[in-house]
């Protein structure tokens, strides 16, 4: 950033209005004292600086938000194209790629980066995290909603439940049995 001092022989207010008019950061009268000089450099140098860190706070607070905004776009993506998918029970990681616009391990990686899990786990976390809201709703019977979330095997579904949530599907829905109303 460039900075722009006058020094002139005019020492009246037209003439510092007339330099501030021309663009001069400010103006300095002749003969001057080099301390007041040095005093005025000083503070430009100093607002320089300043203006500078400023400005790389306001350019690491964008990156910082447009990562975040780009990470939160890509959650919804990939949120959605699971949510889609959910009662197929052949969904797989190359038609979960396809579908999110990624290759496998850019797939892998992200998936990993936003959620903890890979994407084989963090399709089943969502599809058990499914199940359970259809159980509470009583949206159907346990084998039912197993089918309806894409498992295939009621053990399987049962067993993976049960980890999760640290009752079968069956003592889940009569917990949650009153709680909402019956969804049919």
């Amino acid at each position: 950033m460039k900075k722009y001092m006058l020094v002139t022989t005019k020492t009246n207010s037209r003439a510092g209005l007339e330099s501030l008019t021309i663009g001069s950061d400010f103006q300095l009268s002749k003969p001057f004292n080099w301390q007041e000089l040095q005093v005025w450099v000083q503070k430009l140098v100093d607002r320089g600086r300043k203006l500078e860190e400023t400005n790389h706070q306001i350019e690491r607070i964008s990156k910082t938000h447009e990562i975040t905004s780009t990470n939160e776009i890509l959650s919804q993506r990939i949120l959605k194209v699971v949510d889609d998918n959910l009662a197929n029970p052949d969904f797989s990681i190359e038609h979960f790629a396809r579908e999110a616009g990624m290759s496998n391990t850019g797939l892998y990686r992200k998936v990993m980066e936003l959620t903890g899990y890979a994407p084989n786990d963090f399709v089943r976390q969502v599809r058990l995290q499914r199940a359970a809201e259809l159980l509470a709703l009583r949206a159907g019977n346990v084998s039912e909603i197993g089918y309806r979330v894409g498992f295939t095997s009621l053990s399987y579904f049962s067993k993976r439940f049960k980890e999760k949530f640290g009752v079968l599907p069956s003592a889940y829905r009569h917990r949650h049995e009153g709680s909402l109303l019956k969804v049919d």
